[in-house]
Formats: structure tokens, sequence, C-alpha cells
């Protein structure tokens, strides 16, 4: 990454910290007073969707098993763009794997759709577990022995 581009992005973090702390000490006041506090504070282990993601909860874990515990903890099929964000959150190391930024989304959507013994592609392009659409994968390979056996190409059992 080009140095302006890494400075420009380390005085973007230094400006969010300082304003963060400006809604800490404002919250605080509000919350004295008995008042709802205004300000949502951009925390590391804040939540993402209806989760919580502690900021080292993916570092040093394979992306399998990161995504798939990502997955867990929403309880819900998401986007490959919400499990990467996620991931990154939590630490993951795409920069361990290889994963480029500007691919980054596109490789985690690819790792997903190939590793169908863990995860499961929706055919509204959302990923979920395997383990929680049985009935739908059953269903799928039904469909495929179905038109196996019309084209011809289904297998004959020998005794």
């Amino acid at each position: 990454m080009a140095d302006w581009l890494e400075q420009m992005v380390d005085e973007i973090r230094a400006t969010q910290a300082e304003l963060d702390n400006q809604k800490r000490a404002a919250n605080t006041f509000y919350r004295k007073k008995g008042e709802p506090e205004p300000f949502v504070i951009d925390d590391p282990d804040a939540s993402i969707g209806s989760v919580r993601i502690k900021a080292d909860e993916f570092y040093g874990k394979g992306f399998a098993t990161a995504a798939r515990v990502y997955l867990e903890k929403r309880k819900t099929a998401v986007s490959g763009e919400d499990i990467a964000r996620g991931l990154e959150q939590g630490g993951f190391d795409f920069d361990a794997q290889g994963w480029k930024d500007e691919n980054r989304v596109r490789t985690v959507a690819m790792s997903l759709a190939k590793n169908t013994s863990i995860f499961h592609r929706l055919p509204n392009g959302l990923f979920g577990l395997k383990d929680w659409y049985p009935e739908a994968i059953e269903r799928k390979k039904g469909k495929k022995n179905d038109s196996a056996e019309k084209n011809g190409d289904a297998e004959v059992e020998e005794d």
C-alpha cells in the first residue's frame, strides 16, 4: 500500500478514536442526568448483526473454522460480505491467507461455495451451514438423481 494511503488510514483512525472519546464523555454526562445516551460508540468488541464479536476471536484460526463459528453465532444465513466483515472485525488474518483487500469478499464467497461439506449456498446467494438445511439438500440431491435417470445416466446396480 502507498505511504500516503497508510498515513490517511492512520489519521482517520486517530480522528475516530478522538471522536469516540468525545462521545463517551457526552454519554457519561447524559447518563448522570438520567437521560438516554445519545451516541453509539464504534467499539472493537461491538456487535455485528445481532452478535458480539471479540476483537481477537478469529485471530490464528483457519478460514473454515472462523467462518463456521461466525455463522453459528449469527444463527442465520448471511452474505459473503457480512462474513468477511465479521471475520475482519474478529481479527482474522486475511493477509496470512494471501487474500488481497480488493478481492476479499469474492474470495470469501468462492471459498465458502467450494467447501460444501460445511457451508451451503442458498439460491439468494447467502451462505449458511450445511447442517441447517438437510431437507433442502436432500431434495436437491433427489432432483439430480431423477435428472440423471431421465437422461439414462443412472448407475445400474449389479447383483
